[in-house]
């Protein structure tokens, strides 16, 4: 996992813009999974993930307090990358991991 600045690199499409691969680049990028992960409790969490199979319910050790979103995203070329937000009494961070291996992950399909 690299861990340093985060930086966006965009291209404008009318109001939107899109979003990069951060390892290579590559502007051809799809989202692969949504995690929201939030509190019910000093020792589990109560995640909700949307991906390709799609939405499962499931717990998971406490990460901390406030609540996580963790948008995870492939490119083209395969590389991984995940921006994650965590909110906590009013403040929100954004953090980004990129994985420069590849994955070959199912896209999250409009079907």
């Amino acid at each position: 996992m690299n861990e340093k600045p985060i930086t966006f690199n965009l291209e404008q499409y009318g109001d939107y813009a899109s979003i990069a691969c951060p390892v290579c680049g590559h502007e051809n990028v799809a989202p692969t999974s949504v995690n929201v992960i939030g509190g019910i409790g000093k020792t589990n969490e109560i995640g909700t993930r949307v991906d390709a199979s799609g939405t499962a319910v499931y717990t998971t050790p406490t990460f901390g307090r406030g609540v996580q979103i963790e948008l995870k995203f492939s490119c083209e070329c395969q590389h991984v990358f995940v921006y994650e937000l965590r909110f906590h009494k009013g403040q929100t961070h954004l953090r980004l991991h990129e994985y420069p291996f590849f994955e070959n992950a199912s896209v999250i399909w409009r079907d």
